[in-house]
């Protein structure tokens, strides 16, 4: 098997044996930004005396938003490929080897663990809620390969759960790996997200711009 490789591009494991996770809200959540949208615009060029200029003041304000929504709802990730694993957060990014991993975690969210103790939660992973987890069913435990000596199953780790369902991948890509005596990789990386980052700072800056003309006398 081919070595994969570095995480310089946008996304380091990408091929046919990925495996990829997103939020369940994430499109439905960028779908109601959307319509949320379209009404804002509406209301500012339908209020207004001058309706182009309206509009144009609200941009700055819709243009943040967006990149909020984007990094929030849309942008986080979960790839699970043949050598490791690739978290895509809200502001950075995690390259995590299976030859770095020491433990897999449900708890909160989607948690891994490196051989150094460090910990990397997922943002499109997240645990349900004490409220929305579900009964452990004798079914789960069949389907996730969960043996007596892991202890007791926790809803969070379940299959109907994102973050279970992406740990249950996870182990099933880290085991496959080990049995294949997986050539030694380098460590855990972690990235900012720079393009994100930047389009949060010009468009709050933009934002501010705006607010400080506005109030300023004509």
């Amino acid at each position: 098997m081919p070595p994969l490789p570095r995480p310089r591009s946008a996304n380091p494991v990408a091929g046919p044996d990925t495996f990829t996770f997103r939020p369940r809200t994430a499109w439905i959540s960028a779908v109601v930004w959307g319509l949320v949208v379209a009404g804002w615009l509406t209301l500012a060029l339908t209020g207004s005396a001058e309706p182009i200029g309206a509009a144009s003041r609200q941009l700055p304000a819709i243009a943040l938003g967006c990149v909020v929504v984007y990094a929030v709802c849309v942008r986080p990730v979960v790839r699970v490929g043949a050598e490791g694993v690739w978290l895509r957060n809200v502001v950075r990014d995690v390259w995590l080897p299976f030859a770095d991993l020491a433990r897999v975690e449900t708890q909160y969210a989607l948690t891994l663990v490196t051989v150094s103790g460090r910990r990397h939660q997922a943002w499109a992973a997240p645990a349900p809620s004490r409220h929305g987890a579900a009964r452990v069913t004798d079914g789960d435990v069949r389907e996730m390969g969960w043996t007596p000596d892991q202890g007791p199953v926790p809803a969070s780790a379940t299959l109907r759960s994102d973050a279970g369902a992406a740990a249950v991948t996870v182990r099933r890509m880290w085991d496959a790996h080990r049995a294949a005596d997986g050539r030694p990789a380098a460590g855990t990386e972690v990235r900012w997200a720079r393009g994100v980052l930047a389009a949060l700072a010009v468009t709050a800056l933009a934002v501010g711009l705006a607010s400080v003309l506005a109030g300023a006398p004509a």
